[in-house]
């Protein structure tokens, strides 16, 4: 999707508005009722919605340039096997804050990035990380019960990755509140924001800013 340049609306009146980013956002998010109520839907129930588009239209695609949603396993291969056609809309969310990287590009840019990636990650590696995660998860869960309880996700889920990055690829960060809220602001901008919320974005470029 390419970039594009335009006036700073009123940061009061365009919740997509972005203090740090001129460019944004990459497209306009969908708006009017037949959104609203896809979005409803999609977060409440988003199993009877596939089963009925799979029969019903397949591929069926929002009015005034919405999203298009495709729902049958062959037309998804589809659309995963041509890249030059489908390309990854993450560029903006990712390239912007962290730099460059393999989930915002397709083609070259990908086989590049896949194999700096494999070169770092040895499989020799593996029992390393084996013993590094489950001795973690271990210091993680007796820390918990400390405190007589204990949340798998905040816990366990959240925090042994974050320990895992620090112990393996030597990116522990200042401390865990700060890993933790980068994570997240990140991830949400890049694969969650469909309203284009503007302030959602800048948190993520902050983010981006303070790793580096």
């Amino acid at each position: 999707m390419e970039d594009r340049s335009h006036a700073a609306p009123d940061s009061t009146a365009d919740p997509t508005y972005s203090r740090l980013d001129p460019l944004w956002p990459p497209a306009a998010p969908p708006k009017g009722r037949s959104a609203a109520i896809m979005k409803n839907v999609i977060e409440k129930h988003v199993d009877t919605l596939y089963s009925i588009l799979r029969v019903a239209m397949p591929i069926a695609k929002l009015p005034k340039n919405g999203p298009v949603f495709v729902t049958r396993f062959r037309d998804v291969q589809e659309v995963l096997d041509r890249s030059e056609i489908f390309a990854v809309i993450y560029a903006p969310m990712i390239d912007r804050s962290v730099g460059g990287y393999m989930l915002s590009h397709d083609g070259s840019d990908y086989n590049k990035d896949k194999g700096l990636m494999r070169s770092l990650m040895n499989r020799s590696d593996l029992f390393f990380v084996r013993e590094t995660v489950g001795a973690v998860t271990d210091q993680c869960i007796d820390e918990a019960f400390e405190y007589g309880t204990l949340d798998v996700v905040h816990n366990v889920s959240r925090r042994v990755p974050i320990l895992l990055t620090g112990k393996y690829f030597g990116f522990p960060g200042p401390d865990l509140d700060s890993m933790y809220r980068w994570g997240r602001a990140t991830q949400y901008d890049m694969f969650h924001n469909q309203d284009m919320s503007g302030r959602i974005h800048d948190e993520n470029l902050q983010a981006g800013h303070e790793m580096h």
